[in-house]
């Protein structure tokens, strides 16, 4: 039986043209903080390993792969680990120091004693305190379990304007699957903002992939998340492309 599981759906799941607009901008001028709190302590390992590790200190009933991020320049890995009882443990794990403070805002309003975060400088999961103590034996100077989230800094201009690219490339792939004719009236205007855009979103959502999205839409929302990572790595070669072709006397990096 399907039922809905998971946190309610991110920003980037909004639809329509406006709303895309509107977090691209939000994204460029800065992502705020709630609590000033220096997270100070090294990650162990690569993100392969920590990864690795995490995933033998907790069990699963079900676990998706988590390929990228799909709301966020940085490249990451991870997974959702899921329960039958309780919430699900979620696993990001980045290639950038500080990454975390940053994505973490979006997940603050989230925070409550049932579902808390433990923080690395590159890293972070959420879930139940049980999986989040499992993990904390294991990288003892993590942060937390908490419900506060750390300051995050501003972003510099190419790391904020490509996440705000990546979110509006998310925000089409998903309304081209389950609201085409209003992303059709929509693509142009899309088109505009992001030369080459739409070529990117009807070239990731083919017939099936369509399918896909719409059926784990009305059903699993967690799933759904990591059924769309798979496409980040083309999603944020286009973003990063499009930037440093907009921005020629940019400094590369």
């Amino acid at each position: 039986m399907n039922r809905r599981r998971g946190r309610p759906r991110r920003g980037w799941l909004w639809t329509g043209f406006g709303v895309i607009l509107l977090v691209a901008s939000w994204i460029a001028v800065t992502l705020t903080s709630t609590l000033n709190t220096k997270v100070d302590h090294r990650p162990l390992g690569s993100p392969a390993s920590i990864k690795a590790q995490m995933s033998e200190l907790v069990s699963c009933e079900t676990k998706d792969e988590l390929l990228d991020d799909m709301s966020y320049y940085d490249t990451m890995t991870g997974f959702n680990c899921n329960h039958d009882l309780g919430p699900a443990t979620l696993v990001h794990i980045y290639s950038t120091v500080g990454s975390p403070d940053q994505v973490l805002q979006d997940w603050a309003p989230l925070l409550n004693p049932d579902r808390q975060v433990l923080i690395g400088r590159s890293w972070f999961v959420i879930g139940g305190i049980s999986d989040l103590t499992k993990i904390k034996s294991r990288f003892g100077d993590a942060v937390g379990p908490t419900v506060y989230v750390p300051a995050a800094s501003q972003l510099n201009l190419k790391a904020s304007e490509i996440t705000g690219c990546v979110r509006a490339a998310t925000s089409g792939i998903m309304q081209y699957a389950t609201e085409n004719q209003k992303y059709e009236e929509d693509a142009a205007n899309l088109d505009t903002v992001y030369p080459g855009i739409d070529a990117l979103v009807r070239s990731v959502v083919t017939e099936n992939v369509a399918k896909e999205i719409q059926g784990l839409w009305e059903s699993d929302s967690l799933k759904l998340e990591a059924n769309l990572t798979r496409f980040g790595p083309k999603v944020k070669s286009y973003c990063s492309k499009a930037y440093d072709e907009a921005n020629p006397n940019a400094t590369r990096g």
